[in-house]
């Protein structure tokens, strides 16, 4: 059943990382030979990979389907649909998911997705299980397009959502019924009003599932220290309340009725475990872990002796046709990754030494074959992971959860509830300040972006060695780590002949500008994106992306003040302190004047132009930077006063290949002689897709084009990368990378340009 499993995930996993659709013909075609396969235990791996591949485009198909009609982005349209699962708060913020049972636009019926994940900014009564009438702009699906951050748009994919948006008019929005089921919210507000101290929304998170209230400093203790997949109720946690269950029960028949040999242990596990899922909302990783404890209880109660390969077999296949499209989230690799590296450690050794020997060995197994997944899914690998799960995972399976669970029996019992969640916290209070003591000794890993080439043979090198010492070819461990061992190295070792002498990426961060300048010893980060409530794009998507590439700044340089160029600035101060910080900012002294700065960088020059004084748009730091007769040009938000001060003062030095358009093209800025003055082959916005202010502007696009660029922006083309050789420029973007998930760019724009020296 292993081999089935296994085969029916590749076949999973081939389908999904394909670009587009295969013709659901072939699947069909395929049949006859599908049987004819099955029919021979030689060849039944063919059915299964069919079989993962078939159920996974089936899925595929109908999520992509179900999106928002293009014709209906950004429009407002009624819809009335049930709140789905709890209103999630957060910095004067609600954000729930939707269940739309039917859909108007101009007092006409629509097709809409049958889930949409909507903002509420506006005072609104929203509680889980009530059907409302609701006005809400949506929009398709759609995530940063920077690589190295959160991919928003493959877990909207996974969840089945179809659309995102906010409420309008609140006002108009009408309750039609009370909620259906509110024993959910009842319970998750009671905890809320009983649980208290620092650890509060820990301990909320742990109870309801609900971890809107876990705070941004507690959520990257947890990541830096390898231990966020406690905070997910999925795989350990369905465990450990069907092992408490089963554990409970097994202790009373043997106390009260040692003499029959009764099946309801795993029973009584597997309703505990239900319950669990229940009150945590039947997530697809709860869904994801009540079929696997369903299948191990199953084994239980019909007293096999199931050999546990055969049983995570049976598990990983149910789960696969449950959810075809689970290979695409990080939660199903680290959890069956995880049980799976603990049969292997376990595999072929004889229980010898101490408890705590073996304990330690799994934990070390554990963080030796889960280090590429960790690598992968989180950009990161903690460590300090191993000793701090050794830690965590104890104090939560045998304590936290227990403690929770059994507030939640006495809820109707204040005073009792109140001591147990407050010993819950307690406990999780203690937990954090032993993580923050941990977190502070190494820094976690942040590897460049791993190339299969480096990836697989470190995979198979740590299988090695974490294989029983009869395995043959634990030899070859060493070897087989040296290329991912000069990737982790490459940020300290001398450039090679693939990498550019300059490349510049203009990063897709929503309404605001970031960019990052690469020579092959340095890196610049001019501008760090907007602020998002308590959070901003340095910490999303800017700094994932340099430490996907192995990148840490040298310089990083602020324009000028607005929210949407520095609101990263404090998370690039706190996570680069030795950096070179210098622009123009809104808080005196906060950094080091930009005005008239050079300096160079290899064979690249750069060149602070002169802009008027002061700190709004027109006081915007512009750079220019030069290599070999190539010239880029990065403007900030001047508008029409500093273009017509920066022609008059150094008109020659603003000729450029590549220019960056001024006030994300705002009709402020793009004049016609600055156009004229500059003339560039291309012009990249940054303007967020489907921004209110429609930039960039129309008009300005063309005058652009009238002058003979070709202009790109970052919203519909996702991260820009423009990687400059000896005499020509090549472009790509993000977008471009086609994923079954994604948005496609709007045209492709992958190409490369001769420039002839137009610094010179």
């Amino acid at each position: 059943m292993l081999a089935w499993a296994i085969a029916q995930l590749a076949g999973a996993l081939l389908l999904v990382m394909q670009p587009t659709l295969p013709e659901p013909g072939l699947f069909i075609l395929a049949i006859p030979l599908v049987l004819a396969a099955f029919a021979s235990s030689r060849w039944r791996w063919l059915a299964a990979v069919w079989l993962g591949a078939a159920l996974a485009s089936m899925f595929a198909t109908a999520r992509l389907a179900d999106r928002l009609a293009p014709d209906l982005e950004g429009e407002v349209v009624e819809i009335t649909g049930t709140v789905a699962g709890p209103v999630e708060q957060e910095n004067g913020r609600h954000r729930f998911r939707f269940r739309i049972e039917s859909g108007t636009f101009n007092h006409h019926p629509v097709s809409l997705p049958a889930e949409v994940r909507l903002n509420l900014y506006d005072p609104l009564p929203l509680n889980a299980g009530e059907r409302w009438q609701l006005r809400a702009k949506l929009r398709r699906p759609r995530g940063f397009g920077t690589p190295g951050g959160f991919d928003y748009e493959r877990w909207l994919f996974t969840q089945g959502i179809g659309a995102t948006g906010y409420v309008r008019d609140v006002s108009q929005a009408r309750r039609l019924t009370e909620a259906q089921g509110q024993w959910r919210a009842d319970i998750a507000a009671r905890v809320a009003e009983l649980a208290s101290g620092s650890a509060a929304g820990l301990v909320r998170g742990l109870a309801t599932g609900d971890r809107s209230g876990i705070s941004d400093p507690h959520w990257e203790l947890l990541r830096l220290t390898g231990t966020a997949h406690l905070m997910a109720i999925s795989g350990l946690h369905i465990g450990l309340v069907a092992g408490l269950g089963l554990g409970l029960a097994g202790y009373f028949r043997r106390r009260f009725a040692p003499n029959r040999n009764l099946a309801w242990p795993p029973l009584i596990g597997g309703v505990l475990a239900l319950a669990y899922g229940a009150l945590a909302g039947f997530g697809l990783p709860v869904r994801r872990a009540l079929v696997a404890a369903t299948v191990l209880l199953a084994g239980l109660a019909w007293r096999r002796n199931v050999a546990p390969g055969h049983a995570f077999g049976f598990a990983l296949a149910a789960v696969l046709c449950l959810d075809p499209l689970a290979p695409l989230d990080t939660g199903f690799w680290m959890s069956f990754g995880a049980v799976a590296a603990i049969l292997f450690v376990l595999s072929g050794r004889r229980p010898a030494g101490s408890t705590l020997s073996r304990v330690l060995r799994v934990q070390f197994g554990l963080f030796l074959l889960l280090a590429p997944l960790t690598a992968a899914g989180f950009g990161k690998v903690p460590l300090v992971s191993p000793v701090a799960n050794l830690v965590a995972i104890p104090l939560f399976g045998f304590v936290v959860v227990p403690l929770v669970l059994l507030a939640l029996l006495f809820l109707w019992w204040t005073s009792v509830a109140t001591l147990l969640l407050g010993w819950a916290g307690t406990a999780l209070e203690m937990l954090v300040v032993f993580l923050e003591w941990l977190a502070g000794l190494a820094s976690p890993l942040a590897p460049p972006q791993p190339e299969p080439w480096t990836w697989l043979p470190a995979v198979l090198a740590l299988l090695l060695l974490a294989a029983p010492r009869a395995w043959p070819g634990r030899f070859l461990a060493p070897w087989l780590l040296l290329p991912a061992g000069l990737a982790f190295a490459s940020p300290w070792l001398p450039a090679g002949g693939n990498v550019p002498p300059l490349a510049l990426h203009f990063l897709d961060v929503g309404q605001g500008l970031a960019v990052i300048v690469e020579t092959p010893a340095h890196t610049l980060v001019y501008d760090t994106g907007p602020q998002f409530g308590t959070s901003d794009a340095a910490r999303m998507v800017v700094i994932p992306f340099l430490e996907a590439r192995g990148r840490q700044p040298d310089r990083v340089m602020i324009s000028h003040g607005d929210g949407d160029h520095a609101g990263g600035l404090g998370s690039f101060m706190r996570r680069y302190p030795g950096a070179a910080f210098a622009g123009r900012s809104r808080k005196p002294g906060e950094l080091e004047d930009c005005a008239g700065a050079t300096w160079q960088w290899e064979d690249v020059e750069f060149r602070v132009l002169e802009t008027p004084p002061g700190n709004g748009n027109d006081a915007s730091c512009v750079l220019r930077i030069e290599h070999e007769g190539f010239v880029a040009l990065l403007t900030g938000d001047v508008e029409r006063r500093a273009e017509a001060y920066l022609v008059a003062n150094d008109g020659d030095a603003l000729r450029a290949d590549l220019a960056l358009a001024p006030h994300h093209g705002s009709r402020t800025s793009s004049t016609q002689r600055f156009v004229e003055q500059v003339q560039p082959s291309l012009v990249i916005a940054a303007a967020g897709y489907g921004n209110q202010w429609d930039f960039p502007k129309a008009d300005v696009v063309a005058r652009w084009q009238a002058a003979g660029a070709t202009v790109l922006d970052t919203g519909t083309q996702g991260a820009i990368s423009v990687r400059i050789s000896e005499d020509e420029f090549c472009t790509s973007s993000f977008r471009e990378q086609r994923r079954l998930w994604r948005e496609p760019a709007a045209h492709h724009h992958g190409v490369c340009r001769r420039f002839e020296g137009s610094g010179k």
